[in-house]
């Protein structure tokens, strides 16, 4: 899949509501793709426009991560966003390993990048979920936007 791809299915994890049809839910539960929407009045795509960033209400907000992300990528070694993209990343892919013996190292990396509220909150749970479970979207979705559940 696409970096544009994974953005984009981001920004409806992230951006969208639910659709609560039964069969939406039961692909959920099966662990199968499901759908979500957007209100109009939130969606940034365009009418009357053609395009990919504007034929789906999730494209331009996937479109404008993606845009970020490579801008931090791309940036100067000393550039802070990079620095920031750098060591969130390696902490997120120890976490989400649950690579338990470096525990150590995505929270020194989360307090360099200034985030260990954050860490503490929302990543190290990860580190101590059981052996053998697989983390939900649903699970995080409420941390990863406070006030949203």
């Amino acid at each position: 899949m696409s970096e544009r791809g994974l953005t984009v299915m981001f920004a409806g994890i992230r951006f969208g509501r639910l659709i609560l049809e039964p069969e939406n839910i039961e692909a959920i539960e099966r662990g199968e793709p499901f759908r979500v929407g957007m209100e109009e009045r939130e969606s940034r795509a365009a009418k009357n426009h053609f395009g990919w960033r504007h034929n789906n209400a999730f494209h331009p907000r996937g479109d404008d991560i993606a845009r970020v992300l490579r801008g931090a990528r791309n940036a100067s070694p000393m550039d802070r966003d990079r620095h920031w993209l750098a060591r969130m990343t390696r902490a997120w892919l120890i976490c989400m390993d649950r690579l338990t013996e470096d525990a150590w190292l995505a929270r020194e990396l989360a307090a360099f990048a200034g985030e260990s509220s954050y860490f503490s909150r929302v990543m190290e749970p990860l580190l101590e979920r059981p052996e053998g479970t697989t983390v939900s979207l649903f699970e995080l979705l409420p941390l990863l936007t406070p006030g949203r559940t």
